[in-house]
């Protein structure tokens, strides 16, 4: 989504709720009362982001987002792309990680295996908790996966192996998924980090 499809998406946010308070009566606020609000709904998303209440800023910026607050767009919708309140999470532990916050990493993380806990949130956790050194943890978010996901958590599980020094478990797992050296199909099938994870592994054990 462009930034212009953004602004759209926002004005066209606006515009329900303007007439949404036109039917039921209530005083129309003026365009500079908007904005105030979408500010400091902003603001306050902000805040809460930095005090580590990453549910409540989301709820508070996309507030903003739909009041038609461009920064605050921006902020739950990262390269012009739509993200729901899971993805959003999996977007800022992936950022945390970069800057070495491992804790709020993997806070953010299990909010996301929370709301989708069949989703790839475990994926992400278990990256986390590897570039921690918490290994053991790792391997118990990779067979969470593998219970939910069955083959796809196998890379997983390897790729946990292989960052933990234990090179025989992680070709082993790599071998349940499919011939080493033959990677193309699996990847084509999964353009995700799972596919990115095997493609690396397979360049090292076949």
């Amino acid at each position: 989504m462009s930034n212009h499809s953004i602004a759209a998406y926002a004005k066209c946010q606006a515009a329900l709720i303007v007439a949404a308070i036109i039917i039921i009566g209530l005083p129309y606020p003026s365009a500079g009362e908007v904005r105030i609000n979408s500010n400091v709904l902003l603001n306050d998303g902000n805040q809460a982001f930095l005090k580590s209440d990453y549910k409540k800023a989301f709820t508070l910026l996309k507030k903003a987002c739909d009041l038609g607050n461009n920064d605050a767009c921006r902020q739950i919708q990262p390269d012009g792309t739509t993200y729901d309140e899971h993805d959003y999470y999996l977007w800022r532990a992936f950022h945390k990680v970069r800057n070495k916050e491992y804790d709020e990493a993997i806070k953010l993380d299990t909010l996301a295996i929370k709301l989708r806990p069949k989703g790839t949130g475990y994926i992400s956790r278990a990256e986390t908790y590897c570039a921690s050194k918490q290994y053991d943890k790792a391997l118990s978010d990779a067979n969470n996966y593998i219970n939910n996901e069955g083959i796809q958590g196998y890379v997983l599980r390897a790729y946990v192996y292989y960052r933990k020094g234990d090179s025989a478990n992680a070709i082993k797992d790599l071998h349940k998924v499919g011939k080493i050296g033959k990677t193309q199909e699996y990847v084509s099938a999964n353009r995700d980090s799972l596919g990115i994870i095997f493609k690396e592994l397979d360049d090292i054990y076949k």
